[in-house]
């Protein structure tokens, strides 16, 4: 999509990618294997009920991403803006680990923040 906002509910998909320029990307409830996306210049909420592997590509635009229960792997590669998480979890080389750390989710994010939950 490109100048607009992007709304979805219950995604249940072997593989699922989006793209949006301007714009915001609400995606709730996801089941996927493999998810891919690209923001630029757009607030974006995920929430992820099941995943294995993820990568996102952010420019100018925060993102909220919300794990499975299980948790998840997350290796963020900033420029700027702050990561918060509101959930228990390690850290080690650029890599927050929550629970069982199972999925692996790759976050490319250019002036933004992140809040992991």
């Amino acid at each position: 999509s490109t100048s607009g906002n992007i709304e979805i509910d219950n995604i249940v998909a072997t593989s699922f990618e989006i793209d949006n320029v301007s714009g915001t990307t609400n995606l709730l409830d996801i089941h996927t294997k493999t998810f891919e996306a690209e923001f630029v210049s757009g607030n974006s909420d995920v929430k992820f009920s099941s995943i294995d592997n993820a990568a996102f590509d952010s420019v100018s635009g925060d993102i909220d991403l919300t794990l499975p229960s299980d948790g998840g792997s997350v290796k963020i590669h900033k420029t700027s803006g702050k990561v918060t998480t509101l959930r228990e979890c390690t850290f080690s080389n650029n890599t927050y680990v929550f629970g069982t750390g199972s999925a692996l989710i790759d976050v490319e994010i250019t002036s933004g923040n992140i809040t992991i939950k």
